[in-house]
C-alpha cells in the first residue's frame, strides 16, 4: 500500500442537510472515535474526551437546575456552595454560547445564522460525546470474538 499527495484529486464532501443527519453523523463520530481507541489504543488524546466531558456537564447543570426547582416548589434552597456551582456553570454555557452566535452573527451578518450557529455546536458536542460514551460503556456485541478473548 503506497500513500502519496495527488495535486490535482478532487474530493466530494457529502454536506448534511438537516440537524437530525448532523446529529447522526456526530453521534457516529463519537462511537468511531472508541473504535479507533480499541485497535489503537495510542490513538485517544485526552481532546477527543472533551465533548464527553461537556455532555456529562451539561447533564449534571439540569441536574442541578431540577433540584433547584424542587427545593423551590417546598418553600427550601439551595446551599451557597452548590447556588455557586449552578452560577458558575450557567455563566460558562452562556459566554461559551454567546460567544459563538456573536462570531457568527458578526460574520454571516444573520442573526438567524448566529440561532443557528448555537444549536449546532449544541447538537455536534452533544451527539458526539453521547456516541463517545456510549460507546465506551456498552459490551462488546455478540459473535464478534471479542466475548471468547475475555
Amino acid at each position: 500500500l503506497r500513500i502519496g499527495l495527488i495535486p490535482d484529486a478532487l474530493v466530494f464532501h457529502k454536506r448534511r442537510t438537516t440537524f437530525d443527519q448532523f446529529f447522526r453523523q456526530a453521534y457516529s463520530f463519537g462511537q468511531g472515535r472508541i473504535l479507533i481507541f480499541r485497535a489503537f489504543p495510542a490513538e485517544l488524546k485526552p481532546v477527543h474526551a472533551l465533548p464527553a466531558v461537556f455532555t456529562l456537564g451539561m447533564a449534571v447543570w439540569l441536574l442541578f437546575i431540577l433540584v433547584q426547582a424542587g427545593l423551590m416548589l417546598r418553600g427550601d434552597v439551595m446551599s451557597p456552595f452548590m447556588r455557586g456551582l449552578l452560577h458558575t456553570g450557567t455563566s460558562m454555557i452562556t459566554v461559551y454560547f454567546l460567544i459563538i452566535f456573536l462570531h457568527a452573527a458578526y460574520q454571516y451578518k444573520s442573526l438567524l445564522i448566529g440561532i443557528y450557529s448555537v444549536y449546532a455546536s449544541l447538537l455536534q458536542l452533544l451527539a458526539y460525546g453521547l456516541g463517545f460514551l456510549g460507546e465506551l460503556f456498552s459490551l462488546p456485541a455478540a459473535g464478534n470474538g471479542d466475548a471468547e478473548k475475555a
